[in-house]
């Protein structure tokens, strides 16, 4: 039906309606994929037996996916310059691959601090079957980073770029937005938020009664905090980044600069 309206209305590809269509089937077929990716990276990595479903999903939803983003890349001389429908979904797909990449880094990151934390300052040997860092934890979380960070750069580096230009119009709106709104301000309230928990903890500590628990146990949290806070260091460092050389590019400072700023304050 869809490629039954192009033959009959050549100029059908310019409609708003067929855009949402197109976009939407990208998104669902991306996050689809994305679930079987997951599952299909988990049972390679020995997290789970074998499901028929992880390889019948991507498959299946990724040739959906490439299909119409094909036909995405042969209507896009059609889309008027103002578009605002794919780089919606270029930079929401852009934010969710950069999400599953930082949860899955940061559980990662968390493990790795807190064995090496329990090496240290551990009293008492753990007698689990599953202590080590490479646990079912461990192999989930590079299954999600790997697909976030799969996901992440093709949006990224390759879908919200034409020939290496920055976008303009609602494009770059949009495009400003994610940095400022959903990538630097997001990194650096992680960093403010992880450093208050952990000068917070520090002061309790320090002004303590004598029920205080014992600094091994009572600093236990230090390995999540300080996975979150190289999280949001990066996440911020990156992206100031790139807004640095964009900025020096366009030789303006965008508006989305300036709520992040009064956001910021």
């Amino acid at each position: 039906l869809a490629r039954r309206a192009i033959r009959q209305v050549p100029w059908e590809t310019q409609a708003t309606a067929r855009r949402v269509y197109l976009y939407l089937v990208l998104a669902v077929s991306a996050c689809v994929a994305a679930f079987g990716f997951v599952s299909l990276f988990r049972w390679w990595l020995g997290a789970h037996e074998f499901n028929g479903l992880h390889l019948a999903l991507p498959l299946v939803w990724g040739l959906v996916w490439a299909f119409h983003w094909r036909q995405v890349d042969l209507e896009k001389q059609d889309h008027p310059a103002n578009d605002t429908v794919g780089p919606l979904y270029i930079y929401a797909a852009s934010l969710a691959g950069l999400v599953m990449l930082l949860v899955g880094m940061g559980i990662m990151w968390q493990r790795v601090f807190l064995s090496a934390y329990d090496a240290i300052f551990a009293t008492e040997l753990l007698s689990s079957a599953g202590v080590g860092l490479w646990t079912n934890t461990m192999r989930t979380a590079m299954a999600i980073a790997a697909t976030g960070a799969v996901y992440w750069w093709w949006h990224w580096h390759r879908a919200s770029r034409t020939s290496g230009a920055i976008p303009a119009g609602a494009a770059n709106d949009l495009r400003q937005a994610y940095l400022y709104i959903f990538a630097i301000l997001a990194g650096s309230a992680t960093v403010v938020i992880s450093l208050s928990v952990v000068l917070f903890r520090l002061l309790s500590w320090a002004f303590g009664g004598p029920d205080t628990p014992a600094a091994g146990d009572y600093f236990r949290f230090l390995p999540s905090a300080l996975s979150a806070l190289v999280a949001g260091g990066g996440l911020w460092g990156y992206h100031w980044a790139v807004m640095r050389q964009e900025a020096q590019a366009a030789g303006t400072l965008p508006a989305a600069r300036r709520v992040y700023r009064y956001l910021v304050a």
